[in-house]
């Protein structure tokens, strides 16, 4: 297995290079003194890498305004190799998110502290280069403010967020990216950017399904309808589609989706890639570490794990995708309770006429309690659905 030193290249144009450490010296950030419970002072190329996140798209809004720069991030990475804390201390605003996603995604081996699992914090420089684009004027600083512009929609009763909670969302983006919300009319062509956003809720047979669209560019671009070919993106859109049973906590769910969305504004989310072995690693993991990972009490399992108790009959093809010929793979984080139902799923890729009936059919499997430790578990994982035209 190579080191996390050995992993760091250059990354093709309109994505950022790989993490490289933050070099010793005066001025440097450093990790505080340890403790008894605190974090370990150490070098990030000493680390072993087990995952790490694929090539990130750039950040949208920093695209937009050929935003470039560098952000310094501080890693808290637990006993098990999880980074708990991703946190940018300098740097450009618009790409401080889109640095702190890329590395939160990544996992390494256990750090060995006399002979004991150690949580170590170590500080790391995530540079964002963009490609020369043909006739991009690089403005003198990002835009500040932005437009914001929602629509809301349901099925079969009231569904919408709330406008507390609308509002309390927003406003977590707009902290995130240090935009100034304006209207309309104060916004000029290059110094604002435009986000729209749609929600949409829909209810079938017992399921609550949420969609928010969300479309943002520079304010001068908002009349687009889509990008051209072979030229620089100016426009992003993004889809979130989650499902539940029922209506309890729909209000969760909105907001939930909503802030996903936003946050793929700032930072889509990378492709996670499992790293082979090269060598035998110098620290090997120790026996008793978990083959699953537990966050907000909610227990990540591979498929492979998970026994299926029953699996439905394939849904029909939906109308509108079969008139428009339209097939692909729909790939979703299903999650379960501790007796095997499933209770929440959620499309991560897949062409958007496919994703309700997908979800749809997902949540009507049935699985046996996956346990850890012998106890059953909420627990999370992955499925992939084909959809073939016959």
């Amino acid at each position: 297995m190579r080191s996390a030193a050995g992993l760091l290249v250059c990354l093709s144009p309109f994505l950022p290079a790989l993490a490289q450490p933050a070099p010793a010296g005066p001025g440097t950030l450093t990790a505080p003194p340890a403790a008894t419970t605190d974090p370990v002072p150490y070098d990030f190329q000493r680390l072993v890498v087990r995952k790490r996140a694929g090539s990130p798209p750039y950040p949208p809004l920093a695209r937009f305004s050929n935003l470039e720069g560098e952000v310094l991030l501080r890693l808290t990475i637990s006993r098990s190799g999880w980074v708990e804390r991703a946190e940018a201390l300098e740097g450009p605003r618009l790409l401080r998110e889109a640095a702190a996603a890329y590395l939160q995604a990544w996992t390494f081996q256990p750090v060995l502290v006399d002979g004991t699992p150690a949580r170590v914090q170590c500080d790391l420089r995530v540079p964002f280069h963009l490609g020369a684009a043909p006739g991009a004027a690089h403005p003198s600083a990002p835009p500040s403010k932005v437009v914001v512009e929602v629509a809301q929609n349901s099925t079969e009763g009231p569904a919408v967020l709330e406008t507390d909670r609308l509002e309390a969302e927003l406003g977590r983006f707009l902290d995130h990216s240090g935009l100034t919300r304006v209207a309309p009319l104060e916004a000029g062509p290059q110094d604002a950017f435009h986000l729209g956003l749609q929600i949409q809720v829909v209810r079938a047979e017992g399921l609550a399904i949420c969609q928010v669209r969300a479309r943002c560019s520079l304010w001068e671009d908002r009349d687009l309808a889509e990008n051209e070919p072979g030229k620089p993106p100016h426009i992003a859109f993004f889809n979130r589609v989650i499902g539940q049973k029922g209506d309890a906590g729909l209000q969760d769910l909105v907001a939930g989706v909503l802030r996903q969305g936003l946050d793929e504004v700032l930072a889509p989310p990378a492709p996670i890639r499992e790293v082979k072995a090269a060598a035998k690693p110098s620290t090997p993991a120790p026996a008793s570490a978990a083959p699953a990972q537990k966050a907000g009490g909610v227990v990540d399992f591979d498929f492979s794990q998970i026994r299926v108790k029953r699996q439905p009959p394939a849904p029909p093809y939906p109308t509108a995708a079969k008139l428009a010929r339209v097939q692909g793979t729909v790939v979703l984080d299903l999650i379960i309770d501790p007796q095997g139902e499933p209770v929440r799923a959620e499309a991560r890729e897949g062409p958007v006429p496919l994703l309700f009936t997908a979800i749809g059919y997902a949540l009507a499997w049935r699985f046996e309690p996956a346990k850890l430790n012998g106890v059953p578990q909420y627990a999370r994982f992955r499925l992939t659905m084909p959809f073939r035209l016959r």
